[in-house]
Parts: C-alpha cells; structure tokens; sequence
C-alpha cells in the first residue's frame, strides 16, 4: 500500500499523523482506545483498503523468538516487590471529579478536562495518582478495614493548554492507612508510619536495581510533610510523605493518611541489572562501637549516616540509628545522632586499633563536613 493511501485512511479515521524523518507518529482520536500498537493501526489499514487487495503470501514465516520488553520487566519487579512488602495492587479507573482532582494541582489550568464525560464525577484526567486511589482507600476504611496498603501504577494527565494531548506520565504510587500490621493475640499493631513507607519505598527500589537513593525535604500543597525522592545522577524521581487533612476530609477519610508517587520512566532510567552474589559468613568475631555527634538541625541522619559508611569502608557490616535527642545537653539548633556501628573481618581478628583508627577516621571528617562534635 502506498504512502499516500494510508495516510489519508489514518486522516479518515480521525488520526493525527506527524512524519519524522522515516517514521510516523500518529495519535489515537478519544473514542478509538483499542488503537495503541502500530499493529492496530496496520490492521485498520488493511481493513479499510481491503482484505482482498492485500496480495496472498505464498509462505509463511513467524520467528518463534521473543525480544524481551526491559521497560515491562521492570513495572514486574516492582510490583513484585511491592507485593512482598504486603501492600496489594490496586487498579483505579482515571477519570475523577474536578472536586478531587483541584487539591493536587497548583492552578486549575493544569487540570485536563474531558469534553463529553460520562457525569460530573468523571469530567477530568487525574492529575495524581491519590486522586483516585484515595477513593478505593475510602471504600476499604467504610468495610471496617483497618489496614489498608494500596498501590498502583497507572497514568497522571496535566495540560499542556488548549487543542494539545496532556502531558501524561506512568506513576508508581502508594498510599497507607491504619495499622502496620494485623493485629495478633501477642500484641496489638502500632499504626503505620512515615518511616514505615520510606521503608518500604527503599526495599521496592533497591529489588528494582536502583542503589543510590537519598532524599529532602520538600513542601507540597496536598502533603502535610513530604520529602523528595532523589536517584544517581540527580534524576528527581518523585516524593512520599503524610497527606493533609484538608485534602483526606474530602473522600470523607479520618485518620493519618501516608503515601509516594514515583515516575517510573525516571526510576527505570536509574536502575541497572540486579546482581545478588553470595559468600561464607565470617568465622571471626565482630566488634561493635557506638558513636554519639551533635550536628546542626539543619543536617539529615541519612546524610551523617552516609558519610559514616563511606568512610568506614568495607568492614563495617552493619549500621543502626539508635537514639535522636534535642534537650538541655545540647546546644539550641542542634541534635544528637547516636549510632552503633558493626566491623566485621573476613581474613581475621580485628585489633582494637584498627577499629580506632576508622572511629578516629570517621570523626574527622564528619567534623569536616558537618562541623559535627562528639557529645561528651
């Protein structure tokens, strides 16, 4: 079939075609959503040309090997890993009231308004994530649910302005509500934290094969507190945080609600192949120190804690952040960070020097890069 044949079949079925070079690209009109494959559109040009006009192949020849998709393979370890932190997936559809999309946005012009909704309750794209999830989180709390741990990926939409297809992204979001875990005849459950799903974003991410994650404070007008999630290379990935009662009241929700969005085109640039490699537990004994700084406020813990790994190197096996402390014993605008620290050698006993050596090592420079002093 020639060129100008089907282009003017796609312009009849109300296609939009931009040539590039030697490549099409061509948008689907709204009431076509079946059209998603360039084979979907090769097959309605040669439905419209005709069957009969397509010449029979005297053979045939189908490649039995499989390419595989590395963009798909990574949304799998994802929500694999999502599923083992006990969150369940959930699907939700994308149309959502303009009433619940207005909180997740900074103007009303970013809103994506849909010309013939279905009703005033699907008359916009959602913008986020939440703004839909939030409902199934609803839905779970008035069936007596009392922990609910959702996630999902799915698409956000926000303008571009008028006549221009939105600006669409694939997110990987989160939200949290109740309890940590079931409660058990042992012990009743606390309820779930902020630290809780950062935990559970920094396990889901390092399945994935992303290693540097680190994050900030960030101030967003539906989050009560929120901090951005940053990956190598200073690619801005997205945020978690507590959402605001302002925003939670309107899906008639009581209680903290906590949650992350994540744009998995970022998250996917950033992760490499996930190599899990194995060797013989040490047959020496560990030595464990503590070490207590005051540094400003200003400072995170995860920033101080990865100045300690780093300068510890490869002997020290584990970290642990056992007490926070602001009070009469320190100095106002400052905190006390206490760590216990685990050295550990495969080739042999360490020597108290050695471990010395690297806790005089680490003091020094978290006094260069945080003017940090030992708390006596």
């Amino acid at each position: 079939i020639d060129e100008k044949t089907m282009l003017d079949i796609l312009s009849r079925l109300s296609c939009g075609v931009s040539q590039k070079d030697a490549s099409w690209e061509v948008t689907a009109p709204s009431f076509r959503p079946d059209l998603t494959r360039e084979i979907d559109l090769i097959e309605e040009i040669i439905r419209i040309f005709g069957y009969n006009e397509i010449p029979v192949a005297e053979y045939d020849w189908i490649s039995l090997r499989q390419t595989p998709n590395a963009f798909a393979g990574f949304l799998e370890k994802i929500r694999s890993a999502a599923l083992s932190c006990g969150m369940t997936e959930a699907i939700t559809i994308g149309m959502v009231s303009r009433q619940q999309a207005l909180p997740f946005v900074d103007d009303e012009t970013q809103l994506f308004q849909i010309t013939n909704p279905l009703g005033e309750d699907m008359g916009t794209l959602r913008p986020s994530v939440f703004a839909s999830l939030l409902g199934s989180i609803a839905y779970n709390i008035n069936r007596r649910q009392k922990q609910v741990h959702l996630f999902e990926t799915g698409s956000t939409f926000l303008s571009r302005g008028p006549d221009q297809a939105p600006d669409e992204k694939l997110i990987f979001a989160g939200l949290f509500y109740g309890k940590r875990e079931q409660d058990s005849w042992v012990q009743k459950s606390p309820d779930i934290s902020f630290y809780d799903v950062k935990g559970k974003v920094q396990y889901a991410l390092k399945m994935a094969g992303i290693k540097e994650i680190r994050f900030e404070i960030v101030r967003l007008p539906h989050m009560e507190y929120a901090v951005e999630v940053i990956l190598s290379g200073e690619r801005r990935a997205g945020y978690l945080g507590k959402l605001r009662k302002k925003t939670t009241n309107l899906f008639d929700i009581e209680g903290d609600v906590f949650g992350f969005e994540l744009d998995t085109s970022v998250l996917h640039a950033a992760a490499g192949d996930r190599q899990i490699s194995y060797k013989a537990v040490s047959r020496y004994p560990a030595v464990e120190r503590d070490i207590a700084v005051v540094v400003s406020k200003e400072y995170a813990a995860g920033d101080v804690a990865a100045v300690i790994r780093k300068t510890a190197g490869t002997l020290l096996q584990n970290m642990t952040l056992f007490d926070v402390y602001e009070g009469t014993q320190v100095p106002e605008g400052k905190v006390s960070l206490a760590f216990s620290l685990t050295f550990q050698s495969d080739q042999g006993t360490l020597k108290e020097e050695q471990v010395d050596d690297i806790m005089a090592s680490i003091l020094r420079r978290l006094e260069k890069e945080f003017t940090a002093t030992l708390r006596q």
